[in-house]
């Protein structure tokens, strides 16, 4: 039997990934000149999304913030009245149901003034990122200790410890923490800014923060019925946001993610006290994991049936590092599935007293299970916060001898990016480190910061490995050094297989 959990949890577990909104069309279109100025745009996507915020950058480098708002599977944007003939770019931001940003820029131009350059696709932002998986790193543990704990010893009837209210302490603010972050990563701006709030406020993560919140009040109370009833708002907040709020039905996979989360943080709960208690009084610890291990199994059977939920729901293709992730979540998981079985056997020996070795070995496995308790948290913590696919994937290049203007490479995994800048036109040259050229089969330009959002251009193909963006592609409108780009990233798709992101800070513009 205990085999049989621990390959069908392995197996189930390694196909779990999710899929994030997707722009579907716009109105007006993507790079569309316009006889007359348009009195709205309307962003039509695959999933409700949350309006974050809207910036018109027009032919004069002007920028204007906007108010979005949400009808529907589509945001509107209300434009100012009158707009001036010539090229304009609607930088744009919202949060998915998993409150994740997505951003991107849609270019149009009004009446004969000079066209703005069309642009393709959207892309996510990603600031905060470290912080917010520390953040919820700390949140369930706290919440396993603090909630989960205190539902233990309720069970068992038991009195708290001091502990408990330190964890339930630090479970709150890191929940407040997480909810501020989520708002930054969203708004693209600091955790502690109005605008961080507002947009955390406005989505699920905020409704998730009240929730959990909620919860650790509630277990906070004496008595039985607070610990478990704050367990079940633990749960239930859990599951306002993030991916399981992706899936439709959304209460059937939001049950599931609430039933899944709530078991695991019962059986996490359960480990220090019952640590704690072998070290006071072996015997009584031994009756504890008695009394408690039919509900740790059955904790264990939810944990697992909630994960084939999950899984069913969002089965998709996923990336390389997301599959390694989702396998190193798998396997403490299934350690822990392990022990709990030994467990059972040892607590029930060590309360009879008939093997005197059973209380060390109980000892000793909970110990192993709490450190692979904290391996699933800390796992999952990551999971929350990465992109399934490897399209989502960004990462950060060195950029060597930056020099005037625009002029530099950029090494990456023994691949090396030449980009240089004359007057309107950029050429870039794609390269291995002995100089040899790297044709890719997709090559994309992205520019972001300031007053952007995910400017996306495709580059006209000279040769080999060697690319160029030439007027109108390149034509920006005239910003000022605060609001025009200031990064830039190259993505390259070198074969079916492998993939080379290039990402620097434009210095010297």
């Amino acid at each position: 039997m205990r085999a049989a959990v621990l390959a069908v949890l392995l197996c189930l577990w390694a196909g779990a990934a999710v899929a994030h909104a997707v722009l579907l069309e716009t109105d007006p279109g993507d790079g569309a000149r316009l006889a007359t100025p348009p009195s709205s745009v309307s962003l039509r996507f695959n999933e409700h999304v949350a309006p974050i915020a809207a910036r018109l950058i027009g032919p004069d480098g002007a920028v204007a913030t906007l108010t979005p708002s949400a009808r529907g599977y589509s945001i509107d944007v209300a434009l100012p009245a009158a707009l001036a003939p010539g090229g304009y770019y609607l930088a744009w931001r919202v949060a998915s149901a998993d409150t994740h940003p997505i951003a991107g820029t849609l270019a149009f131009s009004v009446g004969d003034g000079p066209a703005a350059a069309p642009i393709s696709g959207a892309a996510g932002a990603d600031a905060w990122r470290g912080a917010a998986i520390l953040a919820r790193a700390v949140r369930d543990v706290a919440l396993a200790l603090g909630v989960g704990g205190a539902a233990f010893l309720a069970l068992v009837g038991a009195r708290r410890s001091h502990s408990i209210y330190v964890a339930l302490a630090t479970a709150a603010g890191a929940t407040i923490a997480g909810a501020a972050l989520a708002g930054a990563r969203l708004a693209d701006a600091d955790p502690w800014t109005e605008s961080a709030w507002n947009a955390a406020l406005a989505t699920t993560a905020g409704d998730a923060m009240v929730a959990i919140l909620a919860g650790v009040a509630l277990a906070a109370l004496p008595g039985r019925v607070g610990p478990f009833a704050g367990l079940a708002a633990v749960a239930i907040g859990t599951a306002l946001t993030g991916h399981a709020a992706t899936a439709e039905p959304r209460w059937l996979f939001g049950t599931a993610q609430a039933l899944h989360v709530g078991a695991a943080i019962f059986w996490l709960g359960a480990f220090w006290p019952l640590a704690a208690e072998l070290r006071r009084a072996p015997a009584r610890a031994a009756r504890w994991g008695v009394t408690f291990s039919p509900f740790g199994m059955a904790a264990v059977s939810l944990v697992a049936l909630g994960g084939v939920a999950l899984t069913a729901a969002h089965g998709v293709g996923i990336s390389v590092d997301y599959a390694m992730l989702v396998a190193g979540k798998a396997t403490f998981l299934g350690l822990m599935v392990f022990l709990a079985a030994e467990n059972r056997a040892a607590a029930a020996a060590g309360a009879r007293g008939t093997d005197p070795a059973a209380t060390a070995r109980f000892a000793r496995n909970l110990t192993l299970e709490a450190i692979a308790g904290a391996g699933v948290l800390v796992f999952a913590a990551i999971l929350a916060h990465t992109a399934p696919t490897a399209g989502h994937a960004q990462a950060h290049a060195h950029a060597l001898a930056p020099r005037a203007d625009l002029s530099l490479a950029i090494v990456r995994d023994g691949r090396i990016l030449s980009i240089a800048r004359t007057g309107a036109r950029l050429e870039l040259h794609l390269g291995d480190a002995a100089g040899a050229p790297i044709d890719a089969k997709e090559f994309a330009v992205v520019l972001s910061g300031g007053a952007f959002e995910a400017l996306r251009r495709s580059p006209q193909r000279l040769g080999p490995g060697h690319y160029a963006l030439v007027e109108p592609a390149l034509t920006l409108p005239a910003t000022g050094p605060q609001t025009r780009p200031r990064n830039l990233r190259v993505e390259a798709l070198i074969d079916d297989f492998s993939a080379a992101t290039f990402e620097t800070e434009l210095r010297g513009r």
